[in-house]
């Protein structure tokens, strides 16, 4: 089971001036002033943001979104490597809350333990039904939620590591939680 997109998104009060080009290319990026990255445009959101090697960079005023489609291990390596540049270079930034979030489409028919407990949970009230489950865990320094939208061929859960205390990451903290994510859906816990 292989996640269709992973973002990270760091709420707090941004200015989105200080993330020009320039700025992107050299200190989050690593790359050379000749170097290119290219811009992108979000229509639906009316966002601007930036684009390298499958990297998505989202600057906004209340938050900064970093993502990439699929998985791969380096990509998610180069984001963590990202947002610890953030955290490092704008300490200054008021931080409310940080997310690491994974998300899955998983088929229904799969005999896995997380499918098959999410399809045999039963609630009803009247002629409801239903079409959504939150699961919540507390760990030491984040909480687990995870976001389950019962579909009728498919179930999309959104894995959630949710951090209110910001502290330096580990250098590789966005594979940890891959890795997290996958033991949860093969193990159930």
């Amino acid at each position: 089971m292989q996640p269709v997109q992973v973002s990270t998104v760091i709420v707090g009060s941004w200015n989105p001036r200080i993330f020009t080009p320039k700025w992107i290319k050299i200190n989050l990026f690593g790359l050379n002033d000749g170097e290119e990255i290219q811009g992108m445009v979000n229509f639906e959101e009316m966002d601007f943001g930036f684009h390298y090697h499958g990297i998505n960079l989202f600057p906004k005023a209340n938050l900064v979104e970093v993502t990439f489609d699929g998985y791969d291990m380096n990509k998610a390596e180069l984001a963590s490597s990202i947002i610890n540049k953030i955290l490092e270079l704008l300490p200054q930034t008021p931080i409310k809350a940080l997310g690491v979030n994974i998300r899955y489409v998983l088929n229904k028919q799969d005999p896995n333990i997380f499918i098959q407990t999410i399809n045999n949970i039963s609630c009803s009230f009247g002629e409801f039904e239903l079409n959504q489950i939150k699961q919540s865990q507390n760990q030491e320094n984040y909480q687990i939620n995870i976001i389950s939208d019962i579909l009728k061929d498919n179930i999309q859960s959104n894995f959630n590591f949710h951090y209110s205390k910001i502290a330096p990451f580990e250098p590789d903290f966005i594979n940890l939680h891959f890795e997290e994510s996958q033991k949860i859906l093969k193990n159930g816990n």
